[in-house]
C-alpha cells in the first residue's frame, strides 16, 4: 500500500472518523467527495423551493415533529401562493430514514453553494436549505444553503423525483 500511496494511486484515510471526512477521493483531480453524512435524526428542517417566471412554484418543507417528520407541500401557479392548498404528509422515523437515505444518494452535501447560468433570462430559481442539529446535543444547528438560477447540479432531478414520488405528482 505504501508504494501505491507514493505513486498517488491510493489515498489513505486518517485514524479518526468524523462527519466531514470524505468517503472517496478522485486521483485525477484530487478532490475529496461523498463525505460521511449526518444521521436522518439530526435533520431539524429541510426546505426545497423551486420558482419560475410565470410558472408553477413548488415548496417542500420538512420539519422534525414529536413522532417523526412532517412534510408540507405547496404548489402554486403564476407565483400566487394563495392558490396552492398545502398538503401534509407524515412520516414515522423509519420512513423518514428511508427518504433521507434517498436524499443522500443525490449527494446534496457535495453540491456547490450556488449554481447560476447568466445566459438564460427568466428561467427557474431554486433554493435548498438543510438545518441539522449538532451531534453534541447542545441544541445548536448547522445550516447548508444552496441556491440556483437557471442551472442546477447533476443530481437535482433525482431529488425532485424523490418528492414527486412522495406527493404523487409528476414534475417537469
Amino acid at each position: 500500500m505504501s508504494d501505491k500511496q507514493k505513486k498517488r494511486e491510493l489515498k489513505l484515510g486518517g485514524c479518526e472518523i468524523k462527519p466531514d471526512n470524505p468517503a472517496k477521493h478522485c486521483l485525477s483531480c484530487h478532490k475529496d467527495f461523498d463525505q460521511l453524512h449526518p444521521c436522518a435524526f439530526y435533520v431539524k428542517n429541510f426546505n426545497f423551493l423551486i420558482t419560475g417566471y410565470y410558472s408553477t412554484d413548488l415548496r417542500f418543507d420538512i420539519q422534525a415533529s414529536v413522532n417523526g417528520y412532517r412534510l408540507i407541500y405547496i404548489k402554486s401557479v403564476n407565483g400566487d401562493e394563495g392558490n396552492g392548498e398545502p398538503k401534509e404528509f407524515l412520516f414515522d422515523l423509519m420512513k423518514w430514514g428511508e427518504i433521507w437515505t434517498k436524499i443522500l444518494k443525490c449527494f446534496v452535501f457535495d453540491w456547490n453553494d450556488e449554481y447560476v447560468n447568466n445566459n438564460v433570462i427568466d428561467g427557474p430559481s431554486w433554493e435548498l436549505v438543510i438545518e441539522l442539529l449538532s451531534e453534541s446535543g447542545d441544541g445548536t444547528t448547522q445550516i447548508k444553503r444552496i441556491i440556483g438560477t437557471n442551472h442546477h447540479p447533476v443530481y437535482f432531478n433525482n431529488l425532485l423525483k424523490i418528492f414527486s414520488t412522495i406527493v404523487g405528482e409528476k414534475f417537469s
